[in-house]
């Protein structure tokens, strides 16, 4: 049977590939009918040549011959009828099946091709099948536009999650940075710290032992003190006996020089005796010589006796000069050793308290150096688990980058099938109503743009010339003033009508935006985040995002990512066309969150 379906095929792809031709067969009935009556007109034609060569009245052959011409004639008058019917029904079924399908074609060619309008419906013409098939392809079109709707919804709730996630990743891996580098500065504090705390160890035992061998010397030097207290007491017993025997000495010595002094008064008295005798001895003469000469004598024995006790005199004057230096000296000792037993009393006192704290500090010491120990094994456990964490923050780090890789292909999967369903036009939703807004935004601005350009203003300037002291920088070009008061007022009614609007703004092929809405116009502060919010005019957007909407050519591009004020919003880019060449990109941004709101409303 292939060969029959083979040839099947041939026949009908050659000769019947359309709802005409297939239809237009039905005249093969007329021609079968006309073959019918040629057929019969032969047959008549037969007939009448038999009547002709055999005898047969006129009369007869009269009759017969108006029969078979009435035949003939109703024959040809029932396949007129045929033939204006066949032709009637190809007409009429190719109006009832060919016209719709066509439109029907037509649809779905202008579905396939440019933007995709499936607003437009199969109009329901016919009360058949067809009809049917309208209203099931309508109804599948109904599906389809909410599946394309909740699809886009979808897509714009992935890619801001998405970008609140590639924020988040970035936010996550700059603090695992940020603990990797506090980690690696803790590990090495730590490392630091553990050969400190082992140096400190080291040092705290020899103090220990050191200290435990003081503590050992000063028991000794304390009872070396005690005794050393004791001898003292002994020595101010004895200083106290010298000096009770020097005190004596010099009583002695008083009375001996009491006794001194009398034998030299007696001396005096007796030299004057003798001198008195050697004067009367003189006076009696001759008789008193012997006398005289004992007198002399007795004199010169006085003398001797005062120059002796003079002598003695001087030496026990001498000597209790000593014995009372002697006896202060003493005194002094005295009073210097009770001064140094009390000190010595003092300082045993204090160096057994003195003891008592070496003992503590000793104890303490070993504590410290246990409790030093304790502390270096911990530190090294806290060491082990910061390299741990090192570790691990190197791993999530790894993971993040990983995990910020897989967002962006995300992203990226979001963007293109955001792309894709955004070719398709539904005719309805928040999204279509924007992207309506959109174009007609767009289309009256690049009507402006061409105005101005006629007018020969130079749009295609790209000689970016920095305004000085500001930040984040700002430019001007030999059009922005020129643009701003015309720009603006359309600006800010795009941004009123979009659904959850946040900015509407033009830039050039390069992110340059030579004006922005009146609100992000304003004059600069100097504050830095002042600035970024509110003074957004006359600065090139080149990061990716914004450089991806400003050289866009698709007929619309939608994107969501993290703005650098921290919003995450979602944008709409539409290319400006200026007199036939590619200008940039009107830039609308919305509030995701706002449109899924609307959507879900």
């Amino acid at each position: 049977m292939e060969w029959f379906w083979s040839m099947y095929s041939w026949t009908e792809k050659t000769f019947w590939n359309s709802l005409t031709k297939k239809l237009c067969s039905f005249f093969f009935i007329s021609a079968f009918q006309l073959g019918m009556v040629v057929y019969i007109y032969s047959a008549l034609e037969d007939i009448r040549a038999i009547h002709k060569n055999h005898t047969v009245s006129a009369e007869i052959l009269t009759l017969v011959e108006a029969r078979i011409d009435s035949a003939i004639l109703w024959t040809l008058i029932l396949w007129g009828i045929c033939l204006v019917f066949i032709a009637f029904m190809v007409w009429y079924l190719r109006y009832l099946i060919v016209r719709p399908l066509k439109m029907t074609i037509s649809i779905f060619n202008e579905i396939g091709a440019g933007e995709g309008d499936l607003s437009r419906e199969i109009p329901t013409i016919t009360h058949d099948e067809i009809r049917e098939l309208s209203v099931s392809y309508n109804r599948f079109l109904t599906k389809m536009r909410e599946i394309i709707s909740n699809v886009r919804l979808m897509t714009v709730r992935i890619a801001m999650d998405s970008a609140r996630t590639r924020k988040n990743i970035h936010e996550s891996l700059e603090s695992a940075r940020q603990q990797d580098d506090f980690a690696t500065k803790v590990c090495d504090a730590s490392n630091q710290t553990t050969s400190g705390i082992n140096q400190v160890t080291e040092q705290t035992q020899a103090i220990s032992s050191t200290t435990l061998s003081n503590l050992d010397v000063a028991r000794v030097s304390f009872d070396e003190l005690k005794s050393v207290a004791d001898r003292i007491y002994d020595i101010s017993t004895k200083v106290g006996h010298f000096n009770q025997t020097v005190d004596y000495l010099s009583q002695r010595s008083a009375s001996i020089k009491t006794i001194v002094e009398l034998i030299k008064e007696i001396s005096d008295q007796t030299n004057l005796l003798a001198l008195n005798a050697a004067i009367e001895a003189a006076r009696a003469g001759e008789s008193g010589r012997g006398f005289a000469v004992v007198a002399d004598e007795v004199r010169k024995l006085a003398e001797r006796v005062k120059t002796a006790t003079d002598e003695i005199s001087g030496n026990i004057d001498g000597m209790l000069s000593l014995v009372a230096e002697t006896q202060a000296e003493t005194n002094e000792i005295s009073s210097d050793t009770q001064l140094a037993r009390e000190v010595v009393s003092k300082a045993s006192q204090q160096f057994g308290r003195m003891m008592g704290d070496f003992e503590q500090t000793a104890g303490s010491l070993r504590g410290i150096a246990d409790t030093m120990e304790t502390f270096a094994e911990t530190n090294r456990e806290v060491n082990l688990h910061v390299a741990q964490i090192h570790e691990l923050s190197q791993n999530v780090s790894e993971r993040l980058l990983h995990t910020e890789e897989v967002a962006d292909v995300l992203s990226g999967a979001a963007e293109q099938v955001q792309d894709l369903v955004s070719r398709f036009i539904i005719g309805e939703g928040v999204f279509d109503k924007a992207l309506n807004s959109a174009r007609q935004t767009r289309d009256e601005l690049q009507t402006v743009l061409g105005r101005l350009a006629g007018e020969g203003v130079n749009l295609f300037d790209q000689q970016y010339r920095p305004i000085p002291g500001v930040t984040p920088p700002k430019y001007h070009t030999s059009y922005d003033s020129k643009v701003e008061s015309v720009l603006q007022p359309i600006y800010d009614r795009a941004v009123q009508d979009a659904k959850g609007g946040r900015y509407c703004v033009m830039v050039d092929s390069n992110g340059y935006a030579p004006t922005h809405n009146s609100f992000y116009s304003r004059p600069v502060t100097g504050d830095l985040q002042k600035d970024l919010a509110s003074s957004r005019d006359k600065r090139i957007y080149n990061d990716k995002a914004g450089l991806r909407s400003a050289r866009n050519t698709q007929p619309m591009l939608l994107q969501t990512y993290v703005r650098d004020t921290g919003e995450v919003l979602s944008e709409m880019a539409l290319p400006v066309m200026v007199q036939g060449r590619h200008w940039g990109a009107l830039r609308l941004g919305f509030d995701p969150n706002d449109m899924l709101s609307a959507a879900n409303s």
